[in-house]
């Protein structure tokens, strides 16, 4: 497995000049590297509450989630992964959540030509058939009475000619909310992509983990032994003895967590990628391609799916604050009926025949103040997404300088956790070597190869972390997306469904000169709103150098 963890091993496992002046027994034992693919999962053997620490402890055992294909069970329908362009490819083509949204955009497309809808002819028909009975009394007791059925049919139809902008604001609302839509996806897009990301560097440091926690255990059982032999001859105290296996045991303790540790990574990995983790390399993607911070702020408030879908939000309750004042106005329709019934309702036998034509003009003039308050409610819900535009500007602009900060700190402390690991390495072996000289105690000792534990599991995390804040950069910078990382994926068209349903340009049979003249009185929508505050337009914090 080529990979960081490499890295890690040989900080275990490399001579030193004290190496070699001294047998190997008193360096630090070579222990095999955790393999990423290995399925690494512990269960109890019983349900049983643990006895008392006195007693015997419950047993556990290995056990595997995507054991290897056999007779009965056939291979997984998807191989495991060993590249991050294979786990990021996957992902962006199987992910659930990815395709349950991108089945949501197609579903919000679809208000487009239902705003537009507005401006075709409407046709309704209706028919009846029906039996009347009357009976009228007189004077003197006189009555009269009459029944039978009759029946009737109308069409009518009805075509909007000017709506002083509800329709077109209905248009504008509904092409806000695909838009914004659009911009949802690509935020699941990026969260998909980062779960995929950090699922795969955190199975390859879970595995470095195990590594070097089966070497610290291995260290800790040789020091056992050695001391064993010490004791027999009187050379330590049982305290001594007993010091040196509370430290084995711990480290044992140690190695199962870390075990642990590792399946519940390989888990997720096979929740958020969709395969189980194989032999995984060192991921070598994500380029940030940006030399400053300014630049990064930059790239982040133009492309941050964030601040997209704040920005078309605010378009959403622009058109609908557009709609609520074109209520207010009168509207006129052409209308147009034509009726087949009977003369009267008792007989079939006199028919009739109307074809009437009408222009309609309605306009409001009381409704208690109704529509008043509906346009107060939306200039001030239209307010609000515009101070959230701000507010998903600061939210970017913190999330880059977060990460931007964390990347430049976790970069620049490797080369010191690294010089750590090896100083921790040759100060475990030289103490080993003056231990047997009688010049170090056994708990010393034992101090120097915790010493190497700690800085070895530091050194292992902070691998992680550079990669891990590179790729929370991005996502925020909204450039983690499959497409632009791996240029051979095929990427997703949000676009080409709404072009099928007729787009921009009009649905068919539509007069798109209807369109254009409902939208005199009305503004559009495609420009994005200034931002005003202040607070966005300082000096970004400085990074670390």
């Amino acid at each position: 497995m080529v990979c960081w963890m490499a890295l890690t091993l040989a900080m275990v496992t490399a001579p030193s000049e004290a190496q070699a002046r001294v047998p190997n027994e008193d360096g630090i034992p070579e222990v095999s590297e955790q393999s990423t693919a290995m399925p690494t999962v512990l269960v109890p053997t019983s349900v049983q509450p643990l006895p008392d620490p006195q007693g015997e402890l419950t047993k556990f055992k290995p056990d595997y989630p995507y054991a290897p294909p056999t007779a009965t069970a056939p291979a997984a329908r998807v191989a495991p992964v060993k590249t991050l362009a294979e786990a990021i490819a996957l992902a962006y083509r199987y992910s659930p959540r990815l395709l349950a949204q991108r089945a949501s955009l197609r579903g919000v497309d679809q208000r487009y030509p239902q705003a537009r809808a507005s401006y075709q002819p409407s046709l309704e028909i209706s028919g009846s058939v029906g039996y009347t009975y009357d009976r009228n009394e007189g004077l003197l007791g006189t009555e009269t009475k009459r029944q039978g059925w009759a029946s009737g049919t109308s069409a009518v139809a009805t075509q909007s000619l000017y709506s002083f902008g509800r329709n077109r604001s209905a248009e504008n609302t509904a092409l806000a909310q695909v838009r914004f839509e659009r911009e949802v996806l690509r935020s699941v897009e990026t969260e998909v992509m980062l779960a995929a990301v950090s699922d795969y560097v955190d199975v390859i440091r879970d595995a470095g983990q195990v590594t070097i926690a089966t070497s610290n255990k291995a260290i800790l059982e040789r020091e056992f032994n050695d001391d064993s032999a010490r004791y027999a001859v009187r050379e330590i105290t049982i305290a001594d003895l007993e010091q040196v296996r509370s430290r084995m045991e711990a480290a044992a303790a140690g190695l199962l967590e870390a075990k642990a540790q590792l399946a519940m990574s390989q888990a997720r990995f096979l929740h958020d990628v969709g395969a189980p983790p194989g032999e995984l390399s060192e991921p070598d993607l994500l380029q940030l391609r940006v030399g400053t911070l300014a630049d990064a702020l930059a790239e982040g408030e133009a492309s941050s799916p964030l601040v997209r879908q704040a920005q078309n939000r605010e378009k959403i309750s622009r058109a609908q604050q557009q709609s609520a004042e074109a209520d207010r106005m009168p509207r006129i329709d052409a209308r147009g009926t034509a009726s087949v019934g009977t003369v009267e309702p008792y007989s079939n036998q006199y028919r009739t025949r109307r074809l009437q034509g009408e222009f309609v003009i309605t306009m409001p003039v009381l409704d208690g103040g109704l529509r008043a308050a509906r346009v107060a409610e939306a200039r001030e819900n239209n307010q609000a997404d515009w101070l959230l535009i701000e507010e998903a500007v600061r939210e970017s602009r913190d999330r880059i300088t977060q990460a931007w900060n964390g990347h430049a700190g976790a970069r620049a402390s490797l080369v010191h956790y690294f010089g750590a690991v090896d100083a921790a390495r040759k100060a475990f072996e030289g103490a080993r070597i003056q231990e047997r000289a009688g010049d170090r105690t056994t708990v010393q000792v034992l101090d120097f190869a915790r010493d190497l534990l700690v800085q070895q599991t530091n050194y292992n995390t902070a691998l992680a972390n550079e990669y891990l804040y590179r790729a929370n950069l991005l996502a925020a910078m909204g450039r983690l997306e499959a497409p632009l990382l791996l240029p051979s994926v095929i990427p997703y068209d949000s676009t080409a469904h709404f072009r099928r349903l007729g787009g921009r340009t009009g649905v068919p049979l539509v007069p798109s000169v209807l369109s254009t003249l409902d939208g005199i009185l009305i503004d559009g929508i495609d420009k994005d709103r200034p931002l005003a505050d202040p607070a966005i337009s300082v000096l970004p914090v400085p990074s670390l150098p």
